[in-house]
């Protein structure tokens, strides 16, 4: 058996993690939603792991590149490399450090990590009113709601992996790819746009 034969196994065998954190998102806070802390993410993920002989580590490799790397008698794999944003604070540094750990074995074992609303939270999203047309005899043609849920979705990726240091075409790959995207509902698309802009 190989390292991705035996990461495989490993993965058909995780449990999804705990929801033991509570954030806050919304504005001023008012919407709580439910995620899985680094600790919860690790009991997922590396007893199926340890069982098969695998370590997992996540290292920085220089000062703000996060390896995520599995080993495997002689054998190894780098399983996931992301930019993490460093202000030189202690706490916010900390704080980063978590984030980018617990969502880069959330994204490399194919875990949810978040609470999932069903898009609930993207329906409800107040919608702009449009303007109408100086001309009434004019008629405006209205937009599109998926280039529009596009535009939104990748507004509030490109916001999200600038504010932590990610690399948004790594992200894009992570979700699937450009292909895998152009081929999604505006529903799904304004989901994720709810879970970047709130993370």
């Amino acid at each position: 058996m190989n390292i991705w034969s035996a990461l495989a196994q490993a993965q058909y065998k995780m449990k999804p993690p705990e929801l033991d954190g509570v954030g806050h998102a919304g504005k001023n806070g008012s919407r709580t939603y439910k995620y899985a802390t680094l600790s919860s993410v690790r009991r997922s993920v590396l007893p199926p792991c340890n069982e098969l002989g695998i370590f997992i580590t996540q290292h920085f490799d220089g000062e703000n590149i996060l390896i995520t790397e599995a080993y495997m008698g002689e054998e190894s794999a780098v399983l996931d490399r992301r930019m993490v944003k460093l202000t030189g604070n202690p706490q916010e540094d900390g704080s980063a450090e978590t984030y980018a750990k617990r969502y880069a074995l959330c994204s490399v074992f194919g875990l949810a990590g978040v609470e999932d609303d069903d898009g609930e939270s993207a329906s409800k999203a107040p919608q702009r009113q449009q303007k109408p047309a100086q001309n009434p005899a004019q008629k405006q043609t209205p937009p599109d709601p998926l280039t529009l849920a596009k535009k939104r979705f990748m507004a509030a990726l490109t916001a999200h992996c600038e504010a932590h240091g990610i690399d948004k075409d790594q992200e894009i790959e992570l979700l699937g790819g450009t292909q895998f995207l152009s081929q999604q509902t505006a529903e799904w698309l304004d989901a994720k746009t709810e879970y970047y802009s709130n993370n």
